[in-house]
C-alpha cells in the first residue's frame, strides 16, 4: 500500500483505486485488509519519523494521501534528473546531460517493486520505471559518444543490451561506438546480431535507423556514424 501512495505522493488516492492497484480482483475482505495495511504503514512512518505524512481523507472522496515531498521519493527524484538530463542532451548541453543522467542512474536500486505482490495495473506502472531506466542509460551512452568517452559508452551500451537485448536504439549505439573505436568488423557483427534477434524474437526486420547505420558502414561514412542517431534528432 505504501508503494501505491508513494507513486501518487501529494494526491488523494480513492479507496476504490487503492483496491484496484493492490488486487486484480479485490477480495470480500478488502476493506478489512486495507485497515490492516493502513495501520502497518502508519507504524512504519512513525518509526521513521514521518508519522504525520499519511492522511485519511473522509467525506466525499474517501481515500488516503501521502504528504511527502517528491524529492524524498527515489522514483520521483530519478524522473526529475532523467527529464533534465534528457532535455540537456537534446539541447547539446552535454556536460549537464552527463551530470544529471549519471545522477539518475546512481539512484537505481533494481526493478521497482520486485519484492511485492501487485495487481496487473500496479505492476505495469512499476515496470515502466525499468523501461525508463533503460532509456536513461541510452541517453547517457549518447552523451558519452558525443563527448568522445567511447570506452565508457561502449560498456554502458553492453550492460543495457545484456538486460534488454531487443532495444534497437542500443544496437544502433553499439554499431556507432564499435566503428569509432576502430572495430569495423564488430560494428557489422552488431548489426547482423540485432537483425537475427529482432527476427527470432519479434518476427521483424531492423528498423530504419539500423538500416541507415548499416548503409553508413558499407559506405564508410564516418560523418553519419559520428553524428547523433535519428532517435535523438527526432525528439
Amino acid at each position: 500500500m505504501l508503494v501505491v501512495l508513494a507513486l501518487e505522493a501529494g494526491a488523494t488516492v480513492a479507496f476504490d483505486r487503492v483496491c484496484r492497484m493492490i488486487w486484480d480482483s479485490p477480495p470480500r475482505s478488502a476493506a478489512s485488509n486495507l485497515r490492516t495495511y493502513v495501520a502497518l504503514v502508519r507504524r512504519y512512518l512513525r518509526l521513521t519519523g514521518y508519522d504525520d505524512y499519511m492522511i485519511t481523507v473522509r467525506g466525499g472522496e474517501r481515500g488516503y494521501r501521502l504528504c511527502v515531498p517528491h524529492g524524498l521519493i527515489d522514483v520521483h527524484h530519478l524522473n526529475r534528473l532523467a527529464d533534465s538530463g534528457h532535455l540537456a542532451l537534446t539541447q547539446n548541453r552535454l556536460p549537464a546531460a552527463i551530470c544529471d543522467l549519471t545522477g539518475a542512474i546512481g539512484m537505481w536500486r533494481g526493478p521497482v517493486g520486485s519484492d511485492i505482490a501487485a495487481s496487473s495495473q500496479l505492476r505495469s506502472r512499476l515496470d515502466a520505471f525499468t523501461f525508463r531506466y533503460s532509456g536513461v542509460r541510452e541517453d547517457l551512452a549518447e552523451a558519452q559518444l558525443l563527448t568522445g568517452q567511447l570506452r565508457s559508452a561502449h560498456q554502458n551500451i553492453l550492460d543495457t543490451l545484456a538486460e534488454h537485448p531487443l532495444r534497437e536504439r542500443s544496437w544502433g549505439q553499439l554499431i556507432r561506438v564499435s566503428y569509432l573505436l576502430g572495430q569495423r568488423d564488430a560494428a557489422f557483427a552488431a548489426y547482423h546480431r540485432a537483425g537475427r534477434l529482432l527476427c527470432d524474437e519479434l518476427g521483424s526486420d531492423p528498423g530504419a535507423e539500423l538500416v541507415r547505420l548499416h548503409r553508413a558502414l558499407l559506405d564508410d561514412d564516418e560523418h553519419i556514424l559520428k553524428s547523433p542517431g535519428q532517435h535523438e534528432m527526432s525528439i
